[in-house]
C-alpha cells in the first residue's frame, strides 16, 4: 500500500503542476474541471493519511492546493450555470442576466489567473517532498478501516427518509472520497448503482446552484419586467426537476443499500499464491 499511495500522491502533485503551467489562452471548461478533480483525488488521498497518522497536518499540506481549489471552483461555477441554462431557457430570453454571467466569468478568470502567481506556485509544488509524507501509516487493513468508516458514515445518512440540501451535499462528497481513495489500490469500483448515484447527485448539485443564483439575481440585478418573468420561468422548471432528481437518487439508495453493508476485500499476490485481506 505505501508504494501505491506514494505514486498516488507523486502522480497527483505533477498533473497540478502541468495543469497550472498552461498558459491562459490553453485553458478552457474542461480544465478548470479537470484541475479540480486531481485537487479532490489528492485531498482524498491526505484524508486517509491524516486516518493512520492523526499527527499529520493535512490543512497545512493542502494550503497550496486549496487557494487553486477555491478560485478555480467560482469559474467552474458559472461554466456550470451557462451550460444549466441552456437546456431551461431560449437563447433569446435572460438577456440582462446571461451578459451578467459572461462579465462574471471573466472577472473570475482574472481573478483566478492574477491571484494565483503560477511561476511561484509550479515552484513551490515541485518543492513538496512526497516523500516527508507519512504513508507508510497506511497499511492494507488500515485502508480497508478507512472506507469501512466512510460507508457507516454514508450509510447514517441514507437511512433517514428525507435529507435536507447540506446532507444531499454530504453524501456526494463522501462517495466522491470513497471513490477517489479506492482509485490509488486500483480496487474495482462495484458497478451496482453507487456511480448512477455519484452522477445523479452532480446533476441535483448543479440544479440547485442554478437556481439560488438565479433567485439570488431577483434580488441583486436590475431586471425588466420581462427578464424577472422568464428567471422565474426558469426557476420554476429547474424546481420541478430537481423534484425528479431526488426521487431518482433515493430510488437509486434503495438499490445501493446491500453494498454499504459488504465487507472490502484486498488481493494480494506472493509468488505463486493470492492471500486475501478484508475488513
Amino acid at each position: 500500500m505505501k508504494k501505491l499511495l506514494y505514486k498516488y500522491l507523486k502522480t497527483r502533485v505533477e498533473k497540478i503542476s502541468i495543469i497550472i503551467e498552461k498558459p491562459r489562452h490553453n485553458y478552457n471548461v474542461e480544465t478548470f474541471h479537470q484541475l479540480r478533480v486531481e485537487i479532490k483525488k489528492l485531498h482524498a488521498a491526505f484524508a486517509l493519511i491524516k486516518f493512520g497518522a492523526t499527527t499529520f497536518k493535512l490543512k497545512k499540506q493542502f494550503k497550496p492546493f486549496q487557494v487553486i481549489f477555491k478560485y478555480a471552483g467560482k469559474v467552474r461555477q458559472i461554466q456550470i450555470e451557462q451550460v444549466v441554462l441552456l437546456n431551461y431557457a431560449n437563447k433569446n430570453e435572460l438577456g440582462i442576466y446571461r451578459k451578467n454571467l459572461r462579465r462574471k466569468l471573466l472577472r473570475s478568470k482574472n481573478v483566478f489567473f492574477n491571484k494565483i502567481k503560477m511561476k511561484l506556485l509550479v515552484e513551490k509544488l515541485n518543492k513538496i517532498d512526497i516523500k516527508t509524507i507519512p504513508v507508510n501509516t497506511i497499511s492494507n487493513k488500515k485502508y480497508l478501516s478507512f472506507i469501512k468508516e466512510q460507508k457507516q458514515k454514508i450509510k447514517t445518512i441514507i437511512r433517514k427518509k428525507s435529507l435536507e440540501d447540506f446532507q444531499y451535499h454530504q453524501l456526494r462528497k463522501k462517495l466522491k472520497q470513497i471513490y477517489y481513495v479506492k482509485k490509488i489500490s486500483k480496487i474495482k469500483y462495484e458497478e451496482n448503482g453507487i456511480s448512477i448515484l455519484t452522477n445523479q447527485l452532480g446533476l441535483w448539485h448543479d440544479l440547485i446552484a442554478t437556481r439560488n443564483q438565479l433567485l439570488k439575481s431577483k434580488k441583486d440585478m436590475k431586471l425588466n419586467i420581462w427578464e424577472t418573468k422568464q428567471a422565474e420561468k426558469t426557476v420554476h422548471g429547474i424546481e420541478l426537476d430537481i423534484k425528479k432528481k431526488i426521487l431518482d437518487i433515493h430510488k437509486t439508495i434503495s438499490k445501493t443499500k446491500a453494498y454499504w453493508n459488504e465487507k472490502e476485500t484486498l488481493n494480494f499476490k506472493f509468488g505463486t499464491g493470492v492471500h486475501q485481506q478484508q475488513v
